[in-house]
């Protein structure tokens, strides 16, 4: 009987994860709180048009990722994104449609169910259960319990189960961003597709039209940490007008915007990671991955989910039989 496996997230890593113990036998099951995959690789979708709201691009430093991205662009899920004022010589590479496009190709060979918001894991013996919000029954019972989730909310679901996950709330920082997402009817009089300004409230700024197969005078910005850490509970209507105003010194003066919200990430960017590529049991029951455990970049979480993997494929294998 193939292994139970229970994947919470369906983020780059919660996917990467699951289909690697998916083809070495179990039968996994992905757990997502959202309606869509992706985590951070989001996308909203408006009449206005598309908006990356969270992760921007990705590029790749080692070679497992580059194949990745080369097999997302062979099936027409990625593309490189050259925008005007690029200020870096690696290749960015965008989901498609959207940024959330990017992980398609990774679902394969496992289940997920959206709207199972997990807000306890439960042992008893050598079998987990997942308690979820809103649900009767449990989900389960699973051989195995991945959380590759954020890291507060990896905390909070495994944290009590004592080491190794009591890591995750001692060493790990995280810090959040406040996300403007804007749409005009005219083209801002701004050269370039990106401004990138690390001093300033508004951090970053780009034309997220200019991407592969975007449409529309769409921008998007992305409030500094510090600033968006001193506003986390500030009033949204407030924070979108405070950024527009930031928006409005670089392209100065800005119309009317058609469409404008603001959206916050309360765990965006790892200011601190764990340092380790993955958090495991010692029984090798339960696990934590993510790009938290090593640096802020989707291949960081990529990489998390591979580690963790290869760790657990020799046990995974030999219960497929």
């Amino acid at each position: 009987m193939d292994e139970r496996i229970a994947v919470i997230g369906a983020g780059i890593a919660g996917l990467a994860l699951a289909r690697r113990l998916a083809k070495a036998g179990a039968a996994v099951t992905v757990f997502e709180k959202a309606a869509v995959i992706g985590g951070r690789l989001a996308t909203e979708a408006t009449p206005f048009g598309g908006f990356d709201t969270a992760a921007q691009y990705v590029s790749a430093r080692g070679p497992a990722f580059r194949a990745f991205l080369a097999r997302a662009s062979a099936m027409g899920a990625s593309a490189v994104w050259r925008p005007v004022g690029k200020d870096r010589n690696d290749e960015w590479h965008v989901g498609i449609p959207g940024m959330s496009g990017l992980v398609m190709p990774l679902r394969d060979g496992f289940s997920v169910q959206h709207g199972a918001e997990v807000t306890a894991v439960e042992r008893a013996g050598d079998a987990f259960s997942l308690v979820l919000a809103g649900a009767g029954e449990p989900a389960g019972p699973f051989a195995r319990v991945i959380a590759a989730v954020p890291a507060a909310r990896a905390s909070a679901l495994l944290g009590h189960f004592g080491a190794p996950f009591d890591r995750i709330a001692s060493e790990v920082a995280m810090g959040p961003c406040w996300a403007l997402l804007a749409a005009f009817d005219a083209r801002l009089p701004i050269e370039a597709d990106i401004v990138r300004r690390p001093e300033d409230d508004l951090a970053w700024a780009a034309r997220n039209g200019s991407k592969p197969e975007r449409q529309g005078e769409t921008w998007v910005g992305h409030a500094a940490i510090g600033w968006s850490r001193a506003n986390r509970d500030a009033d949204e209507a407030a924070v979108r007008e405070g950024l527009l105003r930031r928006l409005d010194a670089l392209a100065g003066p800005l119309p009317p915007p058609t469409h404008a919200r603001v959206q916050l990430w309360s765990e965006a960017l790892v200011e601190r990671p764990l340092g380790a590529p993955f958090l495991l049991s010692e029984d090798r029951r339960l696990g934590a991955a993510g790009d938290w455990c090593l640096a802020a970049r989707a291949e960081a979480a990529f990489q998390s989910a591979e580690e963790l993997a290869a760790t657990l494929l020799p046990a995974v294998e030999e219960a497929a039989g």
